[in-house]
């Protein structure tokens, strides 16, 4: 939980943010969530869904408002999330970005600055089907 003048700030809201990454998107980064200009917010879900043939390999990036920096690349396979037997991907799972500040559960989250936001792309174009990345905030204000 975020502090201000080391007192605790509660979450206020909870918002989605969702991505696309097909075919039209190429290798582009492509925007998942942005933090509001005046509140912190903490990623506290981010899960992709893939339904191509294929297995790729999907990036995360923080961006500051000026530059992307890649905060880590997973593998999706293929069918995650959508096939009924391969589950979607927690791209905040510990095993997968050990880095990741932890939660007192020990789950991953991102913190995010009031403006950042959460970028995410593929490696390797889609030549069809598409990843679906899911993103939730906790948007937090001072008590």
């Amino acid at each position: 939980m975020p502090l201000v003048d080391n007192k605790p700030i509660t979450p206020t809201d909870k918002k989605n943010g969702y991505a696309v990454l097909n075919a039209a998107a190429g290798q582009t980064l492509v925007d998942l969530y942005t933090a509001p200009a005046d509140a912190p917010v903490d990623i506290k879900v981010l899960f992709a869904n893939n339904t191509m043939a294929a297995t790729r390999i999907i990036r995360v990036f923080r961006h500051d408002g000026t530059t992307a920096r890649l905060l880590f690349a997973s593998q999706i396979a293929s069918g995650a999330g959508t096939n009924g037997t391969t589950a979607a991907l927690d791209l905040l799972a510990i095993a997968l970005a050990p880095h990741l500040q932890r939660d007192v559960a020990q789950k991953g989250f991102l913190q995010l600055a009031a403006g950042e936001k959460i970028q995410v792309a593929l490696t390797a174009d889609a030549a069809s089907g598409e990843v679906v990345v899911h993103a939730e905030a906790l948007i937090y204000a001072e008590v």
